[in-house]
């Protein structure tokens, strides 16, 4: 019987901090909205991923949607969101809207021209190679996308990335 008491208490437990749905929101935003400005959609790999919820948590929903709208670059405001709650903890997911040009990360714009460092292993020794980069978009706070010179997107760091002054 205890131990009954026990399954039953722990998958209580276990139930009340699962994420559950607060509610779906047309476009959610903690800042000022401009009526006239041309936004365009930046990222729709939240839209409804648990995943990302637990990565856009906050103390309150004021700062749930700041970590999930700082978490892309140049984000403005959420559409198509859901909000949940986890225990005292609130989760928002949702396409991430913004002004694409007013994205800047660590420096980086789409369009600029960059060097991008390749280390190489030359008769035994490590050596380095810059190849000249574009930038094509920014994936999250951490890689970007660029294209080389072969018309090749892939995925880099911005470690080891560096300006080329053009």
């Amino acid at each position: 019987m205890k131990k009954t008491a026990l399954l039953f208490l722990a998958s209580i437990m276990l139930a009340s901090c699962a994420p559950k749905l607060v509610g779906t929101l047309n476009m959610i935003s903690v800042r000022n909205v401009d009526s006239n400005a041309n936004y365009e959609l930046l990222s729709t790999g939240t839209s409804d991923s648990r995943k990302a919820a637990k990565q856009n948590k906050g103390r309150n929903i004021d700062e749930a949607i700041q970590n999930a709208v700082a978490d892309v670059p140049g984000g403005e405001f959420l559409k198509n969101a859901k909000l949940y709650t986890a225990g005292s903890k609130y989760m928002i997911v949702g396409d991430v809207w913004g002004i694409a040009d007013n994205a800047n990360v660590e420096g980086f714009r789409v369009g600029d021209v960059v060097y991008k460092k390749n280390s190489l292993l030359k008769n035994g020794t490590m050596g380095e190679r810059f190849e000249k980069v574009t930038i094509t978009g920014f994936k999250d706070r951490q890689t970007c996308l660029v294209k080389n010179d072969k018309g090749e997107i892939i995925e880099v760091d911005y470690s080891k990335l560096s300006k080329t002054g053009e």
